[in-house]
């Protein structure tokens, strides 16, 4: 099935997940010009098998019965983020200072791009020993009125970050996979 694509953890595992879990809901809603916009990089992205423009376009983001103005882009280099019809990976940032459970700005991805359960287990561990990691939340997501299924907000680095983990002036280390075919993938 779909959900044992999006997690890579055994069938019974998933069904007791999902049936004692009731997600957070979000809703994210973008006017149709700027739909256009962000539709327009993803069809430019899967052509180049590349995401190379990342039009940041205003989207309404309704999370418990509150709606936030925030700007929205798609995320992700590789076509693994946004190459399916929906569950495309996004950067929300949330304006007017508003954060949703703390985090002010956070990418929305399909579990699988994040090797959930790790880094999330990684990310708790990490934060016992107290080194500050990002926070992640599961939402169920809907995408201008379309169910887009369960995704993975993953807190960003911003000003709410370093506040909220009383860092002044930090010095930021973000590991990454750095992906050797990327350079093979990208078809000018």
């Amino acid at each position: 099935s779909n959900l044992e694509e999006i997690f890579f953890v055994p069938k019974l595992f998933l069904n007791s997940l999902i049936t004692k879990k009731n997600f957070e809901r979000i809703s994210i809603d973008i006017n149709f010009e700027n739909l256009e916009k962000i539709k327009n990089n993803r069809m430019m992205a899967l052509n180049k098998k590349v995401l190379i423009i990342r039009d940041e376009v205003p989207a309404k983001i309704n999370y418990r019965g509150k709606s936030y103005n925030a700007s929205i882009k798609l995320k992700g280099n590789l076509s693994t983020h946004w190459e399916t019809a929906r569950q495309w990976s996004l950067k929300v940032n949330l304006k007017s200072g508003y954060t949703i459970l703390g985090m002010k700005e956070f990418s929305l991805t399909k579990h699988s791009e994040r090797s959930y359960p790790s880094n999330p287990i990684i990310s708790d561990f990490l934060s016992e020993i107290n080194i500050s990691t990002p926070s992640f939340q599961t939402f169920l997501v809907k995408f201008n009125g379309e169910s887009w299924g369960i995704m993975l907000a993953e807190e960003q680095i911003s000003s709410v970050y370093m506040e909220k983990r009383k860092l002044k002036d930090s010095l930021i280390i973000k590991p990454q996979t750095q992906d050797r075919t990327l350079s093979k993938q990208i078809n000018f």
